[in-house]
């Protein structure tokens, strides 16, 4: 989920995962003991990030030879170093291996902030500074982590306002609350994010579930047969009921299993 972007490559995540596995065995640690690697060595982050770019790099290869054309395969480090290798230095660095458990300790805005400012990282020898997590991909990775994992419950019970740091807002998400509000987001991504929660609140729906619903919409079902005609009238409060429906729990549950699987098999 660290690779879901705008343009992001559909194989980093696997090329993520390989690279932590061939930086445990490289630095002599098993499977295991991830955890291990994480807290006590410091070449690690390093190590992974080495290993990420090398198979892009074997990829963009492989890629170029079949097709004979320039690879689409590339990193830009300035967007993939933070979630890569930044966010294994902000692991080590708060003394805890696994971003479940740390992100769940924090107050809900301390863990957003958490995420977007300790990711950033330095390629090399301190030469390049690099973005880390941004405003939509740390909403993404919390917004998820709060519907499968149930954190922050407390704070969003404090507070219905906390739940803007739930609500990542991508172009489908957006246009998909443009139609059902009739009114143009042209906002910041917090405050679009903003207005998108308090209109949940007025209309009495759950902003998480409402999320991932608009984004299933969107980037499942609009990609295949294509938006509806701007000409078409929508009830507003039927298309939110479809919307909240559309993603069943057992649909939900086999999306979220390779995440879960990933986070289980490291130590």
């Amino acid at each position: 989920m660290a690779h879901e972007r705008a343009g992001s490559n559909p194989k980093f995540p696997s090329f993520h995962r390989k690279a932590i596995d061939m930086a445990l065995e490289e630095l002599g640690y098993k499977r295991d003991e991830f955890s291990k690697a994480v807290l006590y060595n410091n070449e690690f982050p390093e190590k992974v990030w080495e290993k990420f770019e090398e198979q892009c790099s074997t990829e963009k290869d492989k890629e170029r030879r079949k097709t004979k054309k320039k690879s689409t395969i590339k990193t830009n480090k300035k967007l993939t170093a933070g979630p890569v290798k930044g966010i294994l230095e902000l692991l080590r660095k708060e003394g805890e291996a696994n971003i479940v458990m740390l992100l769940g300790r924090k107050k809900i805005r301390d863990a957003r902030k958490l995420l977007k400012e300790q990711t950033k990282t330095r390629i090399r020898n301190g030469d390049e500074v690099c973005g880390g997590i941004g405003d939509k991909l740390s909403t993404f990775i919390m917004r998820d982590f709060h519907a499968f994992f149930g954190l922050w419950k407390g704070n969003l019970k404090e507070n219905y306002h906390n739940y803007l740091y739930l609500q990542p807002v991508d172009r489908w998400v957006r246009k998909i609350s443009e139609i059902i509000w009739d009114e143009e987001l042209k906002n910041s991504h917090d405050r679009a994010a903003e207005e998108i929660v308090r209109r949940c609140k007025e209309e009495d729906i759950n902003p998480v579930c409402y999320n991932q619903g608009a984004w299933f919409v969107g980037a499942k079902i609009w990609t295949f047969y294509g938006p509806p005609t701007t000409e078409k009238k929508y009830d507003k409060k039927e298309t939110l009921e479809k919307i909240l429906n559309i993603v069943t729990v057992e649909r939900k549950m086999k999306e979220i299993k390779p995440l879960v699987d990933s986070i289980c098999s490291y130590g």
